[in-house]
């Protein structure tokens, strides 16, 4: 008989792994160990010093902190949840202290982000004050007075009495700052001790210690709001991520960004920015209200919401469905036609009349005639018959502020960063306020924000902490300070589209990709290889198929659970090829599930000594659901399909680079190797070399000989050159040869399709519809000639047919561009140069968040306090500094600048 096994202590420092192993939970990285070992762990020194500390002071790695982690989140949610009401008006230093207006001076407390010559640790001074005044014991008047000093110390302003250089402590500092913290060419630690060691040498001007650079770096990047939070993913992953509401704060209380906030879309005669497109005034997340009178004289302010009853000034009542821009710049609104019921009695229903829209001016909405106060506090009645209440909910929600929605674009994808001999890939979100012009996202370097990196953690993981804090907010709307109508604001974020590179969108979709038969995320596109060879299946890859759901794709991820509970491996496997629905989180609870039942149904070699398992039918099913239904209490499948208010994968945009200079481009210049010899090649090379390139490329840089070599591994900047150099380089040699004139013709046909997908502007929607369609049939039909098999396993030809419906949600294809954020790889891994690999998230994530508040106060932004409600204006003296002309490069290096305009004749 085997030996009986004695039970083991697990305590509060271990928990079983399973019959034979435990992990400790306060030690770093959770260690597995023996359950005969535990008790040689626990007398170890590194055990005995980490079990004696608190949650929050042990390893980020350790599962009794990451636990902590998320009950503080929760709490904090809760808390956040709890608490909607809008602050009172801000105090900032530059108010006056009659805030009633009656001439009697008050006492306000000074701002928060204060600091400089009174840094001395004022509370370490609180014992000497007392015993000062306790020879005879202190009087209630002198006690009061202790606490009077103490307090007034306290919040005295610790940066100096001028506050020339705030949040920085003095000029030198501030300009170190720029120095230390460029995006693009930051410093080490090193490095900074030889500057700071040759200013000092030749006498340099407000030369700071090390030390005291860093403390002031920390509290500039704290007063940003930039404190970092430690995420736990799914998988168990910590990575440290930079909130949303700070980057979207940012954007409300910097001047330079907030003034060119597009509020509202745009209705006109040609469609160039995403406010002029379908998406941005989507009904989920348009813009719910509309100022109608600003609070002056005494007033209150009046608002428009959507989908309460108006008044127009001719006498028209209407339903109004969206507030937008016309041409003009002036607001306007869409509605439907209302009609009161006759009568006048306080239960008049007012009648929604189908198919009756009008357009009307915002100027022209009346809140004093009689029909407006008929209206106020009436039922609706809907075509259908339905009855609702009339009043919009976010009215109550913003409490007499203005409310704003705010649409954001995501990106995330991959990219290198050297450390070392080697190379780390690391994942990265980042995200921009789609409420900017194109030209404003691309130049402004602060229009792209920072939210996580990580090289450990799986992108899912990254994604579900961006969407766990994006619904919140979604929920929960934030009050933020808005430079412009210079009083707090209610902003509400939502996504606008996910953007990325082909291989990251599948897997975020949950597709299998150029895996499965069905490889488009999009639509349900695909067969078998005898479907996809047949002339049928031809057909149906240059058409659009039916549009992937949110609800078809969750559904038949629970079927795949479902198979995988009934140990069904081959049909799962047939599942994701047939169906091209495949997500990480799934399949890895579906391995689960099939590893539990070979354990349970004792398809496992035991361990030698271990009883035989033996359970029924019903006890196997029984464990098995319970398995099933804890994995589904977590997060089961990809975040992205659980966004509120996201528009579904066609929201998970193409971009140019990757569909169409990557993809057809990239696929042309290969096949133009193919059929062109050595001989040829050199002759085409000639050829480009004397074509001009004025208005394309830079001429004296433009390698046409390293082109000409690398033909079959071009970037994307490449192909778009010789989308429009190739047609007039290749036709000399083309003479009689069918083969070398099909290239021309393809050449030509990608040069026509590579100008529809570039443009700036679209004039006639319909037109260009018509246009695109017929340059994507040419380019089809002339791979058709050299390889026809591509139009049906080349993935990329296919989602040339979604351009059409990308161009009417986004507008011209370059607002979805991932180039701005691309560019930004370079930043990140300058970031990253200086890491000591330990925490390279944490790192990389701080770097970047202090570049951020650097960024944000150098260009004028204010210091928004949401917790204790303070104000705090930036250094009047930063703003003449970095326009002198001595720290010129200094500024290019920081802050975007408008365009120089010269005047003709000047």
């Amino acid at each position: 008989m085997p030996r009986a096994r004695s039970e083991r202590n697990f305590g509060d420092d271990f928990e079983p792994l399973d019959g034979l192993k435990a992990r400790c939970v306060v030690c770093p990285k959770a260690p597995a160990v023996s359950t005969r070992h535990m008790d040689e762990h626990r007398a170890t020194s590194v055990h005995v010093r980490n079990k004696a500390l608190p949650p929050n002071r042990l390893s980020v790695t350790s599962i009794r902190h990451q636990r902590y982690l998320v009950v503080q989140a929760a709490e904090k949610r809760a808390a956040r949840a709890a608490d909607t009401a809008p602050p009172p008006s801000p105090l900032s230093p530059r108010m006056s202290n009659d805030a009633n207006g009656d001439g009697a001076q008050r006492e306000y407390a000074p701002p928060v982000f204060a600091s400089s010559q009174f840094d001395r640790d004022w509370d370490g001074m609180q014992g000497g004050a007392d015993m000062a005044w306790n020879f005879d014991g202190p009087t209630e008047k002198e006690r009061r007075m202790i606490e009077n000093v103490q307090k007034a110390m306290r919040n005295a302003a610790r940066v100096g009495d001028d506050r020339q250089f705030f949040p920085w402590p003095d000029r030198g500092t501030f300009l170190l700052s720029l120095v230390a913290f460029a995006p693009r060419s930051p410093l080490s630690r090193s490095v900074l001790e030889l500057v700071l060691a040759f200013a000092r040498a030749i006498h340099g001007y407000e030369v700071p210690t090390l030390s005291a650079f860093r403390r002031a770096a920390e509290k500039v990047r704290e007063s940003g709001g930039g404190a970092l939070q430690a995420s736990v993913g799914s998988g168990g992953t910590t990575f440290f991520t930079k909130s949303i509401r700070n980057g979207l704060v940012m954007d409300m209380t910097n001047p330079s960004i907030r003034s060119r906030l597009q509020l509202y879309p745009r209705r006109g005669s040609e469609i160039r920015e995403l406010r002029d497109a379908e998406a941005v005034a989507a009904e989920r997340n348009r813009q719910p209200m509309a100022v109608l009178r600003t609070s002056s004289n005494g007033y209150e302010p009046v608002h428009l919401y959507l989908h309460e009853p108006l008044a127009l000034k001719d006498g028209r009542a209407v339903l109004p469905e969206l507030c937008f821009t016309d041409d003009a710049d002036q607001l306007c609104g869409r509605g439907t036609v209302l009609r009161m019921r006759d009568g006048g009695d306080a239960s008049a229903i007012v009648h929604v009349l189908p198919k009756q829209e009008t357009n009307f001016a915002v100027k022209d909405v009346t809140t004093s005639s009689v029909l407006a106060e008929r209206l106020r506090g009436r039922m609706l009645e809907g075509p259908d018959g339905s009855v609702k209440s009339t009043e919009n909910p976010l009215r109550k929600l913003a409490k007499g502020k203005r409310m704003i929605s705010v649409p954001l674009l995501v990106w995330e994808d991959d990219w290198m960063t050297t450390m070392g001999m080697s190379q780390y890939p690391h994942t990265s979100v980042l995200f921009s306020n789609a409420l900017l012009d194109r030209t404003e996202l691309d130049r402004r370097s602060a229009a792209v924000r920072f939210y996580a990196t990580s090289a450990a953690a799986q992108p899912e993981e990254l994604l579900e902490a961006f969407v766990e804090e994006l619904n919140d907010l979604h929920a929960h709307p934030f009050w933020s300070w808005d430079c412009v109508e210079k009083d707090i604001v209610l902003v509400r974020p939502w996504m606008l589209a996910m953007l990325g590179d082909s291989v990251m969108l599948a897997k975020l979709s949950a597709s299998i990709g150029v895996q499965g038969s069905r490889p488009c995320r999009i639509c349900d596109w695909g067969g078998n290889q005898a479907f996809k060879h047949a002339s049928d299946g031809i057909r149906a890859a240059l058409q659009e198929g039916q549009l992937r759901t949110i609800e078809v794709i969750v559904e038949e991820l629970g079927s795949q659970l479902d198979l995988a509970h009934d140990d069904d491996a081959s049909g799962l496997m047939a599942h994701w090829t047939n169906t091209g629905i495949k997500d990480s989180a799934t399949t890895e609870a579906c391995t689960i599930l099939l590893e539990e039942n070979d354990k349970l149904k004792g398809k496992v070699a035991r361990a030698p000594g271990q009883a035989a398992n033996r359970l029924s039918d019903v006890e196997v099913q029984t464990k098995l659901g319970e398995l099933r239904t804890a994995l589904k209490a977590k997060q089961w499948y990809s975040p992205l399909l659980t966004i509120t208010g996201f528009g579904g994968l066609e929201h998970t945009a193409l971009d140019i680079l990757h569909v169409a200079s990557l993809g057809p481009g990239k696929y042309l210049a290969a096949l133009t190797v193919d059929i062109l010899g050595p001989a040829a090649l050199d002759q085409l090379r000639v050829r480009l070399e004397s074509l001009s390139t004025t208005a394309i490329t830079d001429s004296e840089a433009y390698p046409a000989a390293a082109m000409i070599r690398r033909l079959k591994t071009l970037n994307g900047k490449q192909v778009k050159a010789l989308a429009q150099l190739m047609p007039f380089a290749l036709a000399p040699h083309c003479g009689d040869v069918e083969e070398r004139n099909n290239l021309l013709g393809a050449w030509i046909a990608y040069g026509h399709f590579s100008r529809l997908v570039h443009v700036e502007y679209i004039a006639d929607m319909f037109l260009y519809q018509g246009q695109l369609k017929a340059s994507i049939s040419h380019l089809w039909s002339a791979f058709a000639h050299f390889r026809p098999k591509w139009l049906t396993h080349k993935v990329k030809l296919h989602f040339l047919v979604h351009l059409g419906r990308q161009a009417e949600l986004f507008g011209p294809l370059k607002n979805t561009s991932t180039e701005r954020y691309e560019s930004f790889n370079a930043v990140q891994r300058q970031a990253a140069v200086h890491t000591n690999r330990g925490a390279p998230s944490k790192d990389i994530a701080s770097r970047i968040a202090t570049q951020e508040t650097v960024a944000h106060w150098a260009s004028g932004g204010v210091g928004w306090a949401s917790e204790d409600n303070q104000l705090a204006q930036p250094g009047p003296q930063i703003e003449p500094l970095l326009d002198d002309p001595t720290v010129k490069s200094l500024r290019s290096k920081w802050l975007s600048t408008e365009d120089d305009v010269q005047e003709p004749g000047a």
